[in-house]
């Protein structure tokens, strides 16, 4: 069933600045750290893959393989950790929650949220996806690091 023009999605940038906003200065969400919004939001991202058979590969890799991964490779802090590929951005989180607990020195730190990490997709609408996700999480400064 089809009703009128209600969409499940904002395609204008600057509404979706403006809900991110609302929602980070008010509600619940305020007082709900980092690491449970980000989990809420993964938790969404598997649910929606897993309930969407068409397409949802593209964007989902279940998080086993990606932690997998990420100990193969076995980033360190003060290195930047890329993905040409990055979906919602599940590897990007898994390197940072690898490398967060490497250093307890501030300015290593906020350049591990803030410089550390790059990811590229060719799907607007999964590179907003990402950028939510990184947001969660605390990762990236003013500006995404997914494009």
């Amino acid at each position: 069933m089809k009703c009128g023009k209600s969409q499940n999605k904002l395609s204008d940038p600057a509404k979706l600045t403006r809900v991110v906003s609302l929602i980070d200065k008010e509600g619940p969400w305020i007082g709900i750290g980092v690491d449970v919004k980000g989990e809420i939001y993964e938790g969404l991202l598997e649910r929606n893959a897993s309930e969407v058979k068409s397409g949802a590969g593209q964007y989902f890799t279940p998080r086993p393989v990606i932690e997998t991964i990420v100990k193969c490779v076995d980033p360190k802090i003060g290195e930047t950790v890329s993905d040409p590929a990055c979906g919602t951005g599940g590897f990007l989180l898994s390197a940072y929650d690898h490398m967060k607990g490497q250093s307890q020195d501030r300015e290593k730190l906020r350049a591990l949220r803030t410089t550390t990490f790059n990811g590229v997709d060719i799907v607007d609408e999964v590179v907003r996806l990402a950028a939510m996700n990184l947001y969660l999480h605390g990762v990236g400064n003013d500006s995404s690091p997914v494009h």
